[in-house]
């Protein structure tokens, strides 16, 4: 596979089920092997992609996230300072606003583990405000929108482009 991508443009990859484009976008971040290639970054090889695709470079959104037993709010920040401005562009690039301001405690809102409190098309997108809130160069997203209406979803690749 020869890929290459252009700073400030957006790149999907598409196939069937099970064609490996969750291998290949996990190869390419260095969370499984390579057996053969190289990989490069600006023309640069990158000889430990796992250490090297992280945060401010790198962010990646699973096709199962993880969301922890706490609020909305500490998924999305994870460990980042609270800070208003970021926040708001964060959750609605990921259009999680109308969703946060249905939400009885909005942001402050206890998602329990996995988020079991949320739906799962909200859970993806808290995943996706995450990943926002660090500002990376390469963001990498595996099936944002399995879990998504047709009109979130649309919404979604909008504010993406």
């Amino acid at each position: 596979i020869d890929l290459q991508l252009a700073r400030g443009t957006l790149t999907v990859v598409t196939g069937r089920v099970g064609a490996g484009k969750t291998t290949l976008l996990r190869t390419l971040l260095g969370l499984l092997p390579r057996d053969a290639g190289e990989i490069c970054w600006h023309g640069e090889r990158v000889d430990d992609a796992g250490a090297f695709f992280v945060p401010p470079r790198a962010a990646y959104t699973a096709q199962v996230p993880r969301l922890f037993n706490e609020t909305l709010r500490q998924n999305i920040l994870l460990g980042l300072p609270d800070e208003a401005a970021a926040l708001d562009v964060a959750v609605r690039g990921a259009v999680l606003e109308r969703d946060i301001d249905a939400l009885e405690h909005g942001l402050d809102t206890l998602v329990g583990s996995g988020g079991v409190t949320l739906s799962g098309g909200q859970v993806q997108r808290a995943a996706a405000a995450r990943m926002f809130m660090r500002n990376a160069e390469l963001l990498v997203i595996d099936d944002l929108s399995s879990a998504l209406d047709v009109q979130t979803e649309q919404e979604l690749w909008e504010r993406l482009a």
